[in-house]
């Protein structure tokens, strides 16, 4: 394994569009739910105290989708209660302040972030859909999401999951009503993807 807590770019790429085909893969003939899970077979739950969620990356056409599914991903993994989970802003100003770039930490930049916050794990993600898309003819409302947990003390993937999750609405998007099902959609998400942890 490389000093790099995630996959260079090129191959982050390849993995994001894999998980997206793994997923929509699922939901053929029944557009709903789908996941695809990755979890460490030497996964220690009892041993992770302390976690860290970094702001996950927006690769959707939504501008506010990344700011608005770390809230909530952070959010469901604090309610599944098995971690003390530290809010997503302190390491976002630590990033920043630093110079660093969230999506490739080295093991040393991880083991700094351990030692100063006492995290255990960092969990990153990313938003590879959030919006509308055309389904037989109708446009519903799609959150696709991907999310991984990293050991800061080895820079090794702990847990990778991704879901995709539509709902079934002929409203525009800007009606309030499909606002409130999106939100709904982007919830089920972080849950089906957080299914694997508990």
């Amino acid at each position: 394994m490389t000093g790099e807590c995630s996959l260079p770019s090129a191959r982050a790429s390849k993995w994001r569009q894999l998980w997206v085909l793994c997923s929509l893969v699922g939901l053929a003939g029944c557009f709903g739910p789908g996941r695809t899970d990755f979890v460490h077979p030497d996964l220690d739950i009892a041993s992770i105290q302390r976690v860290g969620v970094v702001p996950f990356k927006n690769y959707s056409q939504t501008s506010l989708a990344g700011e608005r599914m770390t809230s909530m991903f952070t959010t469901e993994l604090a309610a599944i209660d098995l971690f003390s989970v530290t809010d997503p802003g302190v390491l976002e100003n630590y990033i920043k302040a630093m110079g660093l770039k969230s999506y490739a930490l080295s093991k040393e930049q991880l083991k700094g972030i351990h030692k100063k916050y006492k995290l255990d794990a960092l969990c990153f993600g990313s938003v590879d859909e959030y919006g509308l898309m055309s389904i037989g003819g109708e446009q519903l409302p799609v959150v696709t999401i991907s999310a991984r947990l990293v050991d800061t003390q080895t820079g090794g993937i702990l847990w990778m999951s991704s879901a995709t999750v539509s709902g079934k609405s002929k409203t525009p998007l800007i009606d309030i009503g499909e606002i409130h099902v999106l939100q709904k959609v982007a919830k089920i998400a972080c849950r089906k993807t957080l299914r694997s942890l508990r």
